[in-house]
């Protein structure tokens, strides 16, 4: 049974290999940057995230702000929170077991 190897290509088309347990070239060095740029100070960095809490924040402000718009158009949730507002009153009136019963 003969053994046939793959086709080696020829000297000179691959990359030179480093020897086992060498720094790779190709890597920055602990704690820099790909790209060789300097890294930005961490106010700068942390800047980036609380514009985007900001952002959220606002985002979610608008989507409340119309919920609360929409809410007294809804005929059922008008009904059951003056029933709610009704209950709450007559409970310090005269007691959370006439409110309820009433």
């Amino acid at each position: 049974m003969e053994h046939r190897s793959e086709p080696q290509p020829p000297p000179g088309w691959l990359p030179p290999t480093t020897p086992v347990g060498a720094p790779d070239p190709g890597l920055p060095a602990a704690g820099g940057s790909p790209f060789g740029e300097e890294r930005r100070p961490w106010w700068k960095r942390v800047g980036g995230l609380i514009g985007l809490i900001v952002l959220g924040a606002v985002k979610l402000g608008a989507k409340l702000k119309a919920i609360l718009l929409l809410l007294p158009k809804l005929k059922l949730l008008t009904t059951s929170g003056s029933m709610l507002v009704s209950v709450a009153a007559y409970s310090l009136i005269w007691g959370w077991r006439f409110a309820a019963g009433f």
